[in-house]
């Protein structure tokens, strides 16, 4: 349900929102970090409730019989070790979720590698790039197997300390018991209470391992789930006439936002007037970057002019529905589309501008 959400998210979301990430990391988070949030519930939902009731009625006991047999150093004694099995669990979860972190990102990156090297073979084989491509993979293989160990290693350091610190604690416990003439049955009772307090703070130092790596995983995907929508629905949307379609750009410009927080903004249109009538062929002419592309992103309202308004029929497109809008639009776009639904897709591009035929699962 979650993964399609995400997908559902992704599908609604504006074209600035893919721009600012690539097409591998998006696919990472909508298939690798959905995946680990299962495995973690699946792993952590059969201890979560289990293991701290445990660890509350061994405490409960243990101070009931501290209270009943005037043992208060005995629990005193106790209660400081598990208290102190909680230093290393915290100072690893800090470190276990900056990693995983960077794991999930370092993921993304590879997957966004391997996405951009199969989807352009020509353009790598026509400029050699094989050798760079190669040396970006290996690079982002070393860094995700460096944050695999040191997770590892995290993981890994939790219960050998915990079992250092209850070995101690017992200890010192039974050194305290006998000195104060405990019985044996009382103190073989107390130990397993003791024993049994341990066992569940081991356990949850795993559970919460496990859990801050998938915490790292479900920020990614709420980074998608809550991604603003740069070109909102209006709440009331108008109505198109039914006249013939007339286009006009009254005084639009159109800024590109930076990827990076601080990054420098690209103009692409600035004081745009332009009327197209209804019938009239129009062609835009420049060179690369002269915002041909944005002029025609405009009209299907892939974005939103940053200055001035674009109308149809003397709506301006933002006040209009997105759906009724595009259903009176037939776009061909540049970058050819090679995946398994290019035949239906085919199909509706071909009734739509009667420009394509469709042979098999190729458009020409």
């Amino acid at each position: 349900a979650l993964r399609t959400d995400v997908f559902q998210r992704l599908q609604q979301l504006p074209l600035a929102f893919y721009q600012r990430h690539k097409t591998g990391d998006l696919t990472a988070r909508l298939m690798t970090d959905t995946e680990q949030l299962k495995n973690v519930v699946v792993m952590v939902s059969g201890d979560i409730i289990k293991q701290p009731f445990t660890l509350i009625g061994a405490l409960g006991y243990l101070l009931y019989k501290a209270f009943t047999n005037r043992s208060a150093l005995f629990v005193l004694v106790t209660l400081i070790s598990v208290s102190l099995c909680i230093i290393p669990i915290r100072i690893v979860a800090r470190r276990l979720i900056k990693k995983a972190r960077l794991l999930a990102s370092q993921t993304g990156e590879l997957n966004a590698v391997v996405t951009e090297s199969l989807q352009s073979p020509m353009e790598i084989q026509a400029y050699n790039l094989q050798p760079r491509l190669l040396e970006r993979f290996s690079a982002n293989i070393r860094g995700i197997f460096r944050l695999a160990m040191k997770t590892v290693k995290y993981k890994s350091f939790v219960n050998p300390v915990i079992e250092f610190i209850s070995a101690c604690g017992f200890m010192v416990a039974l050194y305290f018991g006998v000195k104060h003439g405990m019985k044996p049955g009382l103190f073989v009772a107390m130990g397993a209470a003791l024993f049994m307090a341990y066992e569940p703070l081991k356990k949850l130092s795993i559970l919460n391992a496990i859990w801050k790596m998938g915490a790292a995983s479900l920020e990614r995907l709420e980074q998608v789930l809550d991604a603003e929508d740069t070109v909102p629905q209006p709440a009331q949307p108008v109505a198109f006439p039914a006249s013939a379609n007339e286009i006009v750009f009254e005084q639009v410009g159109f800024t590109y936002a930076s990827r990076e927080p601080n990054g420098t903004t690209t103009v692409a249109l600035s004081n745009v007037n332009v009327r197209i009538n209804p019938g009239q062929v129009v062609a835009l002419v420049g060179p690369s970057g002269a915002g041909k592309s944005t002029f025609i992103a405009l009209l299907p309202r892939f974005y939103d002019p940053t200055a001035g308004r674009v109308t149809l029929n003397g709506v301006d497109l933002r006040q209009a529905d997105k759906a009724a809008l595009r259903e009176r639009i037939a776009l061909v776009p540049q970058m050819p589309i090679t995946t398994a639904t290019t035949s239906p897709m085919c199909a509706s591009l071909a009734r739509a501008t009667s420009r394509f035929r469709c042979r098999r699962s190729r458009c020409s």
